[in-house]
């Protein structure tokens, strides 16, 4: 019965709240899935995901087997529409403990940038210039956050943020000076900049494409950004109180219009600490 499957238990890292027909998982003191919950036929539990989930996207469904013994809840997965969700718990015994009072939504807090899982808002906390950015569910930070480098996929598409090329000597400073060294740069096929903004900041933004390798774009560490010959790269160069940033994104041609949409939103999202 689901009465006795109402409460709080916890898990290793995880906490889930059965309140009602709702349920919340709870991760880091915040809720990263929320919705409805129902117990089926064969011992089974059925989660479907709300709009107010960070790590699942609405209507996700996840069923797992359950068994009760005195104190302990086991979750044993069956199958699940959100690979992110996992409950974090399947497989392991979850201990009831005391009520555990809702904690706020993920969504509703600005998270640091190496927790990026899940949708929400986050911050930069070593790539200067510092900066906040809204996060749809399906993207993830590509490596850890550097001073100058910050990487984040979204399949089919990704985002990157430099300071600078940084692969050249003589790597310009101003917004004009890096734009220069895409338009100059003789494997790049680049459209007519136009004028931008991100954040409050102002510069140029352009397209282009780049038939042969090109080392314009650098993962400190790692080299040139190794991407096929076929992406199509959208890039935006801003002035930042004084620093030039460039934030890229790549995609192939297949790529829907709504994932593009998507990049846009998230890149309108930004917003510059320095220029707050």
């Amino acid at each position: 019965p689901e009465s006795e499957l109402e409460g709080s238990w916890e898990a290793l890292s995880f906490g889930l709240i059965l309140d009602g027909a709702s349920y919340s998982l709870v991760s880091n003191d915040l809720v990263v899935d929320q919705g409805s919950y129902e117990a089926i036929e064969d011992a089974t539990l059925r989660f479907v995901s709300d709009s107010r989930s960070a790590n699942c996207v609405q209507g996700d469904v996840g069923t797992y087997r359950f068994s009760v013994d005195a104190s302990q809840l086991t979750l044993e997965p069956i199958d699940d529409d959100c690979s992110s969700r996992g409950l974090g718990v399947s497989g392991s015994n979850l201990s009831s403990v005391p009520p555990i009072p809702i904690p706020p939504s993920a969504l509703d807090v600005v998270r640091p940038w190496g927790s990026t899982s899940g949708a929400g808002r986050y911050e930069s906390t070593v790539f200067s210039p510092a900066f906040e950015i809204t996060v749809p569910q399906g993207w993830r930070s590509l490596a850890p956050e550097l001073v100058g480098n910050l990487s984040m996929s979204g399949p089919p598409t990704a985002l990157h943020f430099h300071v600078h090329p940084l692969s050249r000597a003589n790597a310009g400073t101003t917004v004009e000076e890096v734009v220069a060294l895409f338009t100059s740069h003789p494997s790049l096929i680049v459209t007519e900049p136009q004028p931008a903004e991100i954040g409050g900041a102002s510069g140029l933004s352009f397209s282009y494409t780049s038939p042969e390798p090109n080392d314009l774009i650098q993962r400190p560490g790692e080299g040139a950004l190794n991407v096929p010959p076929d992406r199509m790269f959208s890039a935006w160069v801003v002035d930042v109180d004084g620093t030039a940033v460039i934030v890229v994104s790549h995609h192939p041609p297949s790529t829907s219009d709504e994932k593009l949409s998507e990049v846009e939103r998230i890149v309108n999202s930004i917003v510059w600490k320095d220029l707050e």
